[in-house]
């Protein structure tokens, strides 16, 4: 008598077990296609039902504003987007309004706009930079092609923004409305992991005295830091509570930059004093470092730090540099018979954690008014908000930020002399390609390399085209193949 298990009932357990493993981890995603698939054909229907010249436009956006599946990441997106296109247009407008036959002064006054929308790109982080990016390329689009015929400008702004705005709404309401997944605890989870590994990070990198791997660690606790900030700036759309409190996250979000530059100072210090100091000097230095390390907790298992943690750190910090001056008056006295630059060691370590305990305070203060504090009345939380606007953005170097616009407007009056010198066929289009090149890839970390590899890119990818055209105009191809340039030529 056979008493083997039958192979299809056991096999039949494991394949459902397997199912349900593969939709848990694929199903959002699948879920967010149908949403994109919804939101598309709403776009495109309105945009036919109000007879729009391209509903494409509004596919367009739909797709591009739902590439996040977080719905306070679409509406952030979608909104800087729209706000970008309609001020974009409405720039373009203006300048076809003032400047319809004075091409000296109209392509002057676009380098000097789309140098401006390239410094706030640059300028500015997260969608801000995008809806910046997107009113510099936008007035391009709208006022370069529509500059010989001025009537048709209006027309133009009309339909493009009508497209815009219709696929960025129907977009942000479907992601909204249809199985919404909200922003806000992936932030919470993200800033409170991002928190640990940082305090982690300090134990790893002061016990050490590599610096390779120091610096490995460092850029890790940035760019997890640069998620978190890109979250934060999705959920300001999500939840009234985080638009609310925003400056809050600002603060902690500099003193988390402010902190991580602190151990990076403290780590290098701690190489070479390794390398150069005296054992007296190198034992004073690790006192002073270990009583830092020795309040500041360590979670290297996988369990993430508590609020509860985060604020008896704080207390114990108070306490940490009241002492600090007395210990270290201490420890430079017992080493008075030393050379002063073997004290100078131990000076610049209490300095260092002066600065550093202090950036420490205030990212822990950060982190625990962002998850203590309460709702506020509702008057009293519009004059904060109201108080406040100047103090919600993030931005980044101003001396880059302004040397990235003014090499945009450089790049667009250079070629605007090109095709006002030469009566290039083809200079609308060039003007069209040097805003949106300049202001996509003023966000690029290699902004040079960027450029140049589209570049050989689109150069490529048009030589079979001329060629084409060439062919057609001499009458290697019929002619019906590009009869408009076969006409031109």
């Amino acid at each position: 008598m056979d008493l083997q298990p039958d192979a299809s009932s056991t096999d039949l357990p494991r394949w459902r077990e397997e199912l349900k493993t593969y939709w848990k981890d694929d199903g959002p995603r699948f879920l967010h296609i149908a949403k994109v698939a919804i939101a598309m054909t709403m776009a495109m229907g309105i945009c036919m039902r109000l007879e729009l010249r391209t509903p494409g436009t509004a596919m367009v956006s739909c797709v591009i504003v739902m590439m996040h599946q977080q719905s306070g990441m679409v509406i952030a997106r979608g909104f800087y987007r729209g706000l970008g296109m309609v001020c974009g247009s409405f720039a373009g407008l203006l300048l076809i309004a003032f400047f319809p036959q004075q091409p000296l002064l109209f392509l002057t006054v676009l380098a000097a706009w789309i140098g401006v929308c390239v410094f706030g790109a640059s300028y500015y982080r997260n969608f801000q930079s995008y809806g910046f990016v997107l009113t510099g390329y936008g007035t391009a689009i709208t006022a370069v092609p529509a500059w010989s015929n001025p009537y048709g400008v209006f027309d133009n702004v009309v339909f493009t923004v009508s497209e815009v705005v219709i696929g960025v709404a129907c977009a942000s309401v479907i992601s909204a409305v249809v199985f919404p997944r909200s922003v806000v605890p992936e932030l919470y989870a993200s800033s409170r992991r991002n928190f640990t590994d940082l305090l982690s990070a300090m134990h790893t990198l002061l016990d050490r005295a590599s610096t390779a791997a120091g610096f490995d660690k460092f850029l890790a606790l940035i760019r997890e830091r640069a998620g978190v900030e890109s979250l934060r700036s999705g959920a300001v759309f999500e939840d009234p509570s985080v638009r609310l409190h925003n400056h809050i996250y600002l603060d902690l979000d500099r003193s988390f930059l402010d902190t991580v530059a602190w151990i990076h100072a403290l780590h290098q210090l701690r190489v070479r004093v390794v390398a150069e100091a005296d054992p007296r000097a190198l034992a004073a230095v690790e006192e002073l470092i270990g009583g830092l390390l020795a309040i500041v907790p360590n979670e290297a298992q996988p369990e993430l730090i508590t609020l509860e943690q985060v604020e008896t750190l704080l207390g114990r910090l108070d306490a940490f540099e009241q002492a600090l001056p007395a210990c270290l008056g201490r420890l430079l006295q017992s080493l008075v018979d030393l050379s002063p630059h073997q004290r100078q060691f131990v000076a610049t370590t209490g300095s260092a954690l002066f600065f550093s305990i202090d950036d420490l305070r205030v990212m822990c203060r950060s982190y625990v008014d962002v998850r203590r504090v309460g709702p506020l009345p509702w008057s009293q939380s519009v004059i904060q908000a109201i108080g406040r606007i100047g103090r919600t953005r993030a931005t980044a170097n101003r001396t880059a930020a302004m040397i990235a616009g003014a090499r945009a407007a450089v790049a667009v009056l250079v070629v605007g002399a090109a095709w006002i010198a030469s009566g290039w066929v083809g200079g609308a289009t060039a003007i069209v390609a040097v805003a949106i090149t300049s202001a996509l890839f003023a966000l690029a970390p290699n902004p040079t390399v960027a450029s140049w590899q589209i570049f050989a890119v689109a150069w490529a990818a048009g030589l079979p085209a001329s060629r084409s055209t060439s062919l057609c105009c001499r009458g290697s191809i019929p002619s019906r193949c590009w009869p408009r340039r076969c006409r031109l030529s």
